[in-house]
């Protein structure tokens, strides 16, 4: 195992303990949120390598919207998280939840984005054999990656699915699903000719 793999483990490991164990009473709801479940996926994603498509498409549609909500709210959140007094006994272990959710994930995305995204995918294409859109790891791969994202959103974020913050939600699945389907169009148009598949 690479390093990037090693890595992908450290983090992961480490923010289920931080998320599911650690501040399972502070984030009784906010552990629903979609970002901290694409935050598994980013991880994976170093784990397998960036061999895992569906796991490089999660990236490819999220990095812009996590860098919406970062300068949205995680701003915002880092001003004034001191003055919460229901986090007052554990505001280290909330700032660095916070500090390791979406800056890494920006920072993954933007290295994604960077190096070219057929490109990027490139190695998860020939690793797996893929030589058409029609193939099933193909079409799995863009069906996990939507329902990794928007089902998951529609289905256990709070935002959407009880209402908290309303109408939070709605911006966020609006701002989400423009995203997702821009960027997931693109790729399956452009996939045969940059991948050389058979058409």
């Amino acid at each position: 195992m690479s390093w990037i793999g090693i890595v992908g483990w450290v983090m992961l490991i480490f923010r289920l303990w931080l998320v599911e164990v650690k501040l399972k009473d502070k984030l009784p709801v906010g552990k629903r949120y979609v970002s901290r479940t694409a935050n598994y996926v980013y991880w994976f994603s170093l784990i397998y390598e960036f061999k895992c498509l569906g796991a490089n498409l999660v990236i490819f549609y999220g990095t812009p919207v996590f860098i919406a909500i970062f300068f949205k709210w995680d701003l915002f959140f880092y001003r004034y998280y001191k003055k919460r007094t229901d986090w007052h006994d554990e505001t280290f272990w909330i700032f660095t939840e916070r500090l390791t959710m979406h800056p890494p994930m920006i920072g993954i995305g933007i290295y994604y984005y960077t190096q070219g995204f057929f490109r990027f995918n490139l190695q998860a294409i020939q690793y797996h054999n893929v030589t058409s859109v029609t193939d099933w790891y193909f079409i799995s791969s863009l069906i996990f990656s939507v329902v990794g994202t928007l089902g998951f959103y529609l289905l256990w974020d709070p935002r959407w699915a009880d209402k908290k913050g309303w109408p939070i939600g709605v911006y966020v699945l609006i701002f989400a699903s423009i995203s997702v389907f821009t960027h997931l169009i693109y790729f399956v148009i452009e996939a045969p000719n940059a991948f050389g598949f058979v058409v």
